[in-house]
């Protein structure tokens, strides 16, 4: 039984990586490098977080409702920029995009 769940793992990770082109994938990490750096830029912006290296939580921030309306704002932003292109890959590319951009 183990064997048959490692080897349909082992298929099914194969065929989602071939199943998107070369041009399909740069698409997705463009949106995600476009998403990353408006969350550095405008979290720039805020000075989120207010001790870069320690304090990595929004809720620690001294300001934590501002910090986490911020994330929430700039992550609608991402959707909806990353969707224009990376929408194009698939109906959910921009909010992938965004999400990887929020890590």
């Amino acid at each position: 039984m183990t064997r048959s769940i490692a080897e349909s793992a082992a298929g099914l990770t194969k065929d989602i990586w071939s199943s998107y082109s070369l041009k399909d994938r740069t698409l997705l990490t463009i949106g995600a490098l476009v998403s990353y750096w408006l969350f550095v830029a405008v979290a720039a912006l805020f000075s989120v977080p207010r001790y870069p290296g320690y304090q990595a939580s929004l809720i620690m921030q001294p300001s934590a409702m501002l910090a986490l309306l911020m994330a929430i704002v700039v992550l609608v932003a991402c959707v909806l920029v990353t969707s224009m292109f990376a929408g194009l890959v698939h109906f959910e590319g921009g909010l992938f995009c965004a999400a990887i951009g929020l890590l």
